[in-house]
């Protein structure tokens, strides 16, 4: 009798041990048990960008994101691109310069140079608060395949802060088709604890025949000036108001870029077709008509896409 008392003590222990393990490791949606660290990433929306990061690339935390957007929310929607992106990209054993590499050149293939379309579909698509400047920048190339110089940077900041880099945006100017200096902007990546510059939209804009040659890929600071000014440079070349001299001393001085890195051997980049403009514009206005028949009126909200320092006249292509 004692024995079988026993027995069924055993079953007992053993059977609430159980219960509380599954209870410590929840399941995914396809029943398969999660590790404790993996439970807890799980909860996390967007996850984090480091899960698709190796060894050789920053780890350091990104000065693009300030806080985790709410999972319903339109900085979630538009980062939930960026990270789609990422996980198609990066492969295996890959280094951190080929996931880089493999970033910028899916951006320059999927782009088409053209003032950006959908800014505000996010409210549709995610709804709450309006999401960041580079958020926002970004949803155009990440959805549509279209954009100007600041969505393809945003949109590259984004997609490498998914893989795991730290990146940093950068307003400024370049040298147009005629000689002159015209807003710009493009991106920073630090790889290895060295920053570099990456200009895709640039980039985009001197193929030829297909040809990439990686001219504004990983570029050192003095490569750059030769047709780009930006922070202490800018300060120094260009006649800005006080207005603009503040924005650029308070938020837009960079680290150093001290060398570049050795360009890739030039490749063919098939890029995409220009996407036709007035059938996607239409789409997205059924889309929107959809959405309010269905939840009301899309609230007002100003959007928050216009261009650091030199965008007080809006956004929209320049000549550069």
């Amino acid at each position: 009798m004692k024995a079988k008392c026993l027995l069924f003590a055993v079953i007992a222990i053993a059977a609430a041990a159980v219960l509380a393990l599954l209870r410590l490791f929840p399941k995914d949606e396809t029943g398969t048990k999660l590790s404790s660290s993996q439970a807890s990433s799980s909860l996390s929306v967007p996850a984090s960008p480091s899960s698709l990061s190796s060894s050789s690339s920053s780890q350091a935390s990104s000065t693009i994101s300030q806080e985790e957007p709410p999972p319903s929310s339109g900085a979630a929607y538009i980062r939930g691109l960026a990270r789609q992106t990422a996980q198609r990209l990066v492969q295996p054993g890959m280094t951190g310069e080929e996931k880089i590499q493999a970033a910028y050149e899916d951006l320059i293939a999927r782009t088409f140079f053209a003032q950006p379309v959908g800014l505000d579909i996010w409210q549709v698509r995610g709804g709450g608060e309006a999401p960041s400047y580079l958020e926002n920048r970004a949803l155009s190339p990440l959805a549509f395949g279209i954009g100007s110089c600041e969505d393809y940077a945003a949109a590259l900041c984004l997609v490498l802060e998914e893989m795991g880099f730290e990146t940093l945006y950068v307003p400024g100017l370049t040298v147009s088709v005629y000689g002159d200096f015209v807003d710009h902007a493009w991106c920073m990546v630090q790889l290895d604890g060295v920053w570099y510059h990456l200009d895709p939209q640039l980039e985009d804009n001197v193929i030829r025949n297909d040809l990439l040659t990686y001219r504004y890929f990983l570029r050192c600071d003095q490569t750059m000036l030769a047709d780009h000014r930006w922070g202490e440079n800018l300060l120094a070349f260009a006649s800005l108001t006080p207005e603009q001299v503040q924005e650029v001393e308070e938020h837009w001085l960079t680290p150093a870029c001290p060398t570049d890195r050795p360009a890739p051997p030039p490749k063919e980049l098939r890029q995409a077709p220009q996407p036709d403009r007035a059938r996607l514009e239409g789409a997205l206005e059924q889309e929107r008509q959809r959405y309010e028949a269905e939840h009301g009126p899309i609230p007002e909200c100003e959007l928050q896409v216009i261009p650091p320092v030199f965008g007080l006249e809006g956004y929209g292509p320049k000549d550069d």
